[in-house]
């Protein structure tokens, strides 16, 4: 499963001269593979998505933001046409938690929630498919040098959807995720004081790598 994600920093107003207490706005790009599961029946299923990303600092150890965008969802291997390629939209919420800021190495706690809605059709049928996301992490950096780190990362991820089907067939059917638990490593690399190179690599619930670029205003 291949995780690719892009961040592009867009524009906002400089608030201190402190990174941590930064707003930072991002453009993201990503695709990504996981497994849905339906009852006893699983689906490989590969979700595309491009938006915004917002975080707003409220104090030196705490942000919030939001999150819009568009959402692609790729099932090839459901027997549904209606459920085989899919597209909506998403909205979530972030919440960055930093307790710990030292010279060699950082702790941050992370509290995402993410609505997802998608729908297709064929001749005869159409298929809405509609999740909740709750996402939990800790993650821990080092500062090898001035301008380099590393990161690891535990996170666990809840999923809560409804596949829900109309015209030649109506039905209703609960879905959720096979795996629950993921790793997530990175290497950091700092361009300036507010431009940073990540790269990413993820296993367990998500399977692939991610490469984002980050700026702070």
């Amino acid at each position: 499963m291949l995780l690719l994600a892009y961040s592009f920093p867009l524009h906002a107003a400089q608030r201190t001269p402190t990174i941590k207490n930064l707003v930072e706005y991002s453009l993201t790009l990503s695709r990504y593979e996981t497994q849905f599961k339906f009852n006893s029946t699983q689906h490989q299923t590969k979700l595309n998505r491009i938006g915004i990303n917002w975080y707003e600092p409220f104090g030196p150890h705490f942000q919030a933001g939001l999150e819009v965008g568009y959402l692609e969802m790729l099932q090839a291997t459901n027997p549904q046409n209606s459920s085989k390629n899919t597209n909506g939209e998403y909205a979530g919420l972030l919440f960055r938690f930093m307790p710990v800021r030292k010279t060699r190495y950082a702790i941050n706690f992370n509290i995402n929630y993410r609505y997802n809605r998608t729908k297709g059709n064929d001749n005869t049928q159409a298929t809405t498919f509609t999740w909740h996301e709750a996402l939990a992490s800790s993650e821990l950096q080092f500062h090898a040098t001035e301008k380099m780190k590393f990161s690891l990362a535990a996170e666990y991820q809840l999923v809560d959807g409804e596949k829900r089907d109309t015209g030649a067939t109506y039905q209703t059917n609960t879905f959720d995720v096979n795996k629950k638990y993921g790793l997530r490593y990175g290497l950091h690399f700092t361009l300036r004081p507010t431009e940073v190179i990540v790269f990413e690599w993820s296993s367990g619930y998500k399977d692939g790598a991610q490469l984002y670029f980050s700026r702070q205003f």
